[in-house]
């Protein structure tokens, strides 16, 4: 077998399907199912801040589905940075605020108070 990549290249064209073909996809798929819940949990990972932002929406298939879609760094996990990096993402990738029906967070007070608290008083 020749090997015609190095490891490196390897790793960005897994990461580029993964990133615009995968996704893609999966976003296709939400947005046929109209309505989705979002689940959002905050990690630090060498003292950075990461959002992981994942969406739990109905298939055509009626089965019911988590997928995990992306992490994005943040400079601070208030409630309020946090809806706007939330907001941003979602408006970026074509996902309606209205068709949000739901939102799971973690046990920190900010993510329950500052974000469900923005997303309701400006989705409702």
């Amino acid at each position: 077998m020749l090997h015609i990549f190095f490891g490196t290249v390897q790793n960005e064209l897994i990461q580029l399907i993964g990133y615009y073909i995968i996704r893609g996809d999966l976003l296709l798929e939400i947005r046929s199912a109209r309505f989705y819940a979002l689940l959002i949990d905050e990690v630090s990972l060498h003292n950075k801040e990461k959002v992981v932002i994942t969406i739990r929406f109905v298939d055509n298939n009626n089965i019911i589905r988590e997928e995990v879609l992306d992490v994005i760094q943040t400079a601070r996990i208030t409630g309020c940075a946090l809806y706007n990096v939330t907001k941003k993402w979602l408006l970026d990738h074509e996902l309606e605020l209205n068709n949000l029906r739901g939102q799971g967070y973690d046990g920190a007070r900010h993510m329950r108070h500052g974000l469900a608290k923005a997303f309701w008083q400006r989705t409702a």
